[in-house]
């Protein structure tokens, strides 16, 4: 877990994710700061980004550009199924 949008960009920069769970709040870079170089990095186009928010607003704006958008509060129970059913190929479009 990585709780600092500057961390998330250099872990990013080392590593090539099946998955990336996001909360639009964090410091340094916002969790939108981060989605974008995630989208902006050829080597990260297989990335599925799941944004966990409770911003609305945020969440429609970064709609096109995440691959799921879970609203708080999310139990950790329907989030292990999402990332299964991703992990298995069992989601292709988005959700929300």
């Amino acid at each position: 877990i990585i709780q600092d949008g500057q961390v998330a960009l250099q872990w990013l920069a080392a590593t090539i994710p099946d998955v990336v769970i996001l909360d639009l709040h964090l410091p340094s870079v916002s969790g939108a700061g981060v989605l974008k170089q995630i989208r902006a990095d050829q080597r990260l186009t297989q990335t599925m980004v799941i944004i966990i928010t409770a911003d609305l607003y945020r969440a429609e704006t970064l709609r096109d550009q995440a691959d799921i958008i879970l609203i708080k509060p999310i139990s950790p129970i329907r989030l292990q199924d999402l990332i299964t059913k991703l992990r298995t190929s069992q989601i292709t479009k988005p959700l929300e």
